[in-house]
């Protein structure tokens, strides 16, 4: 099932893993994570965000901060525009440029 970035909600979600692979056929990143699936909802549901044909991929992170906003959820906003997806957190962004960004429920 894939989901519109729109009405996806970013906020108070949380990032379990971050992966990527490289070989000659491109660049691929996937991102497991728990994020609310609708407004009012008490349970975060998991998701996957896969990227194909990344070109590039930037990230800044207090590992620290994540992990002491767990409970609250240590990701402040985020958005797909276009080819780039970024996700704000608490301390931290991770932006990435792709061919395709698709989030699947888990």
């Amino acid at each position: 099932m894939s989901h519109s970035s729109k009405e996806f909600i970013w906020h108070d979600g949380n990032i379990r893993s971050l992966s990527y692979s490289i070989d000659k056929g491109g660049v691929r990143l996937e991102i497991l994570g728990e994020f609310y699936s609708h407004t009012g909802s008490a349970v975060r549901d998991t998701y996957t965000i896969e990227c194909d044909g990344v070109t590039r991929f930037s990230n800044l992170i207090d590992f620290d901060e994540v992990v002491d906003n767990l409970h609250a959820g240590s990701i402040s906003n985020g958005y797909v525009n276009g080819s780039t997806l970024r996700l704000y957190l608490i301390e931290g962004m991770i932006e990435i440029d792709a061919n395709k960004i698709q989030i699947s429920k888990y």
